[in-house]
C-alpha cells in the first residue's frame, strides 16, 4: 500500500494556514493598540483630574504643573498631537497672568486632548474589527478544506474494508502534545478532547448574547451621566451594578470553574487541544469586587476588574505529555470521522453569527459616539467629578475589554478548534497506516 498518499499537507494546506497565522498577528497588533491608548486615555484623564480640582481652589503651584507638563508632553508627543506649553514656568512668571486662569485654561486643553484619545480608541476599535471579519471570512473558507480532507479518509477508511488496522503505540511528538491527558494518549483522549470542541463551537451562539447582554448593560450605565443627580452613594450603587454585569457575563460565558497551573479560574469548556484551556483567572472571592479606599469613598480596583475581563489562553505547565500515542481501530476512525463532520457543522453556523458581529460592533461604536459627545459638551471641572469620572472609567474599561472579549472568542476559538480538526485528521492518517499485513493462505 502507497503511503504518500497519505502525507500530512497540501501546499494549499500549509498557504491557507500561514494566512490565518498572518491575519490572526494583526488582530493582535490592534488589540494591543486597543490596550495602549485605552491606558493613554486613562493617564490623561487622571492628570485631568488633578488639574480640574486645583482649578477650584488657587490652581496649580508652579512644581505641579511642570510635572503635568512633563507627563502630558511624553504623551503627546507619542501620540503625535501637537501641544501648546500651557503650564510653562514662564506662564506663571508673567504678572498678567493668574494660576487659576492657567490652571483652567489647561483643563480645557487636557479635555480636547483626552476628545482626541477616546476619538483614536474609537478608530482603532473600527480597525480591529474590520480584521476580526476578515479573518473570520478566511477560517470558515478554511473548514470546506477540512471537510474535503474528511471526505478523503472516508474513502482511504473505505478501501480498507477487506483488511485490519494494527492499533500501535508509536512516537509522534506532535501528536502527543495535541492530545495527552495526564500522561496517556489515544483514541480515547482524542475524542474527550474533540468533544470538547464540540462543546466550545455549541456554546458560540450563547457567548455572542452574553457579550452582547454585557454591552447592553454598559450603555444603559453610560447614559446615567449628569452628576448632579449622583451623591457618594448613587456613585456606589453605580459602581456596584457595573460589578453585577462583570459576574454576569463570567457567569454567561464562562460557566466552568476548574484551578490550572495552581490558579483557580472560570473557563469556556474543559481541556482543549495542546493541554489548552481558554478563560478568565480572576481574584474575586465568592464574586465580590474588591475595592480601594479614596478621599471619594470606595472605588473600582481596575486591576481586578481588568483581569475579570480579559480572557487568556492558558497551557497547562504541569501537564504529563505521553512518550507514545496508540493509534485508532477502524471503529474509531468512523466515529471520529462522523463526529469532525459535526464539528464542522457547528463551525458553518458560527460563520451564521456575522450578524450579530456586525451589531455588535455597531453597538460599541455607538456606545463611544456618545461617549465622546458627553465629554465633549461637559465643561471641564464637571468631567472629574466624582461620578463622572466613574462613568467614564466604567466606560472606557468595559468597552475595551468587552470588544477585546468578544473578538477574542469569535476569533480565536474557531482558529484553535480548526487546529485541533488538522490534528484528528493526522491522526487518522497516521492511524490508517497502521495495516496489519495479510496471513499467508
Amino acid at each position: 500500500m502507497e503511503n504518500n498518499s497519505l502525507e500530512v499537507e497540501t501546499t494549499n494546506d500549509v498557504r491557507e494556514i500561514i494566512e490565518l497565522n498572518k491575519t490572526h498577528q494583526e488582530i493582535e497588533a490592534f488589540d494591543a493598540e486597543i490596550e495602549t491608548t485605552a491606558q493613554d486615555a486613562e493617564v490623561i484623564q487622571n492628570v485631568q483630574e488633578v488639574v480640574a480640582k486645583a482649578a477650584e481652589g488657587e490652581g496649580l503651584s508652579p512644581a505641579s504643573a511642570e510635572l503635568a507638563e512633563v507627563v502630558l508632553e511624553s504623551l503627546y508627543g507619542r501620540l503625535g498631537i501637537p501641544k501648546k506649553s500651557i503650564m510653562s514656568l514662564e506662564a506663571y512668571g508673567d504678572p498678567k497672568q493668574r494660576r487659576k486662569t492657567i490652571t483652567r485654561v489647561a483643563c480645557e486643553d487636557i479635555k480636547d486632548t483626552l476628545v482626541r484619545i477616546w476619538t483614536a480608541l474609537k478608530e482603532a476599535f473600527a480597525k480591529a474589527w474590520q480584521n476580526i471579519k476578515m479573518f473570520i471570512a478566511k477560517m470558515f473558507s478554511s473548514v470546506k478544506m477540512a471537510r474535503t480532507e474528511i471526505d478523503r479518509m472516508k474513502e482511504k477508511l473505505n478501501g480498507l474494508s477487506d483488511v485490519e488496522l494494527k492499533p500501535i503505540a508509536i512516537e509522534h511528538v506532535t501528536l502527543c502534545k495535541a492530545f495527552s491527558i495526564d500522561g496517556e494518549a489515544d483514541a480515547k483522549t482524542v475524542d474527550y478532547i474533540m468533544h470538547n470542541h464540540y462543546t466550545l463551537a455549541d456554546q458560540s451562539s450563547r457567548i455572542s448574547k452574553g457579550c452582547r447582554s454585557f454591552l447592553n448593560k454598559l450603555t444603559d450605565l453610560s447614559g446615567r451621566w449628569s452628576a448632579k443627580d449622583f451623591d457618594a452613594h448613587g456613585r456606589l450603587d453605580l459602581i456596584h451594578a457595573f460589578e453585577k454585569n462583570v459576574v454576569f457575563l463570567r457567569q454567561e460565558i464562562f460557566p466552568l470553574t476548574i484551578t490550572v497551573n495552581k490558579h483557580e479560574g472560570h473557563f469556556v469548556a474543559p481541556r482543549l487541544v495542546n493541554s489548552h484551556f481558554f478563560g478568565v483567572i480572576t481574584p474575586f472571592k465568592d464574586d465580590k469586587q474588591r475595592y480601594t479606599k479614596s478621599n471619594d469613598g470606595e472605588t473600582i480596583d481596575w486591576a481586578i476588574m481588568s483581569s475579570a475581563l480579559t480572557p487568556v489562553l492558558m497551557k497547562e505547565q504541569e501537564d504529563k505529555i505521553a512518550d507514545k500515542i496508540q493509534t485508532a481501530s477502524k471503529e474509531h476512525i468512523e466515529a471520529l470521522l462522523t463526529n469532525l463532520v459535526s464539528l464542522c457543522d457547528k463551525l458553518d453556523k458560527m460563520q451564521h453569527a456575522q450578524t450579530d458581529i456586525n451589531e455588535f460592533e455597531k453597538d460599541i461604536q455607538n456606545l463611544f459616539t456618545r461617549t465622546i459627545a458627553n465629554l465633549q459638551k461637559q465643561s471641564p471641572d464637571i468631567i472629574n467629578h466624582t461620578v463622572d469620572k466613574t462613568i467614564t472609567d466604567i466606560v472606557r474599561y468595559g468597552s475595551t475589554a468587552i470588544s477585546r472579549t468578544y473578538g477574542l472568542l469569535i476569533a480565536k476559538l474557531p482558529q484553535l478548534t480548526f487546529e485541533a480538526i488538522r490534528h484528528s485528521l493526522n491522526y487518522i492518517r497516521v492511524s490508517l497506516r497502521q495495516v496489519e499485513e495479510p496471513k499467508a493462505a
